[in-house]
């Protein structure tokens, strides 16, 4: 990914705390050369998720693949700059994380990151459900896919939210995002830029 320096983020937390964030995210491979949208679960620099079989990319065991977590955003009209000569842009969050992944075939190890997978996004509901399948159902619904995980070898975040710009040309883009109804973006520039 292309990251001028003002637009580095380079803290291991921030970018843990992001893909946790943002984990649904997209798998790039080369070969075949795809992308899967996929949930996916972060714990201890390892990316957990798993594809149908009938999904090409189920045959990546072994080969380095790429996965783009990506947050916030928001397009900058030039308007909120108060100068002429200026053009558009887009203000954004992204994280790339870069490894080989590695098929799961233990049984035990799929059913874990299946719980896990629905614990992670039942948690917030008041009253989560449970996966409840038996574990000749749960047999059958792992002959379907294939669990993954892969050890992160690089990771990569760009946060590009006006760091470029004045002080006073910061202030008013936050004003504009704020106004456009893009909060989320404004409350980023907060946080890392103002």
């Amino acid at each position: 990914m292309y990251i001028p320096h003002a637009f580095q983020q380079n803290d291991p937390n921030e970018l843990q705390r992001f893909m946790e964030a943002h984990s649904f995210a997209t798998l790039i491979s080369t070969n075949p050369f795809m992308a899967s949208h996929l949930p996916l679960t972060i714990e201890n620099g390892r990316i957990t998720g798993h594809l149908a079989k009938a999904n090409p990319q189920s045959t990546l065991d072994g080969q380095e693949v790429l996965v783009v977590f990506q947050g916030p955003h928001a397009y900058i009209t030039p308007e909120w700059y108060q100068k002429t000569g200026q053009v558009p842009t887009w203000n954004y969050t992204a994280v790339h994380a870069y490894g080989t992944l590695q098929a799961i075939r233990e049984p035990e190890r799929i059913s874990m990151h299946l719980h896990q997978l629905v614990r992670q996004h039942e948690h917030p509901r008041d009253t989560p459900w449970q996966l409840d399948l038996t574990e000749e159902g749960l047999q059958k619904m792992a002959r379907a896919i294939v669990v993954f995980e892969i050890p992160i070898q690089k990771l990569e975040g760009k946060y590009k939210l006006s760091q470029n710009r004045k002080p006073d040309e910061q202030h008013r883009v936050v004003e504009g995002l704020e106004a456009s109804g893009s909060g989320d973006v404004a409350g980023l520039m907060k946080k890392w830029v103002l």
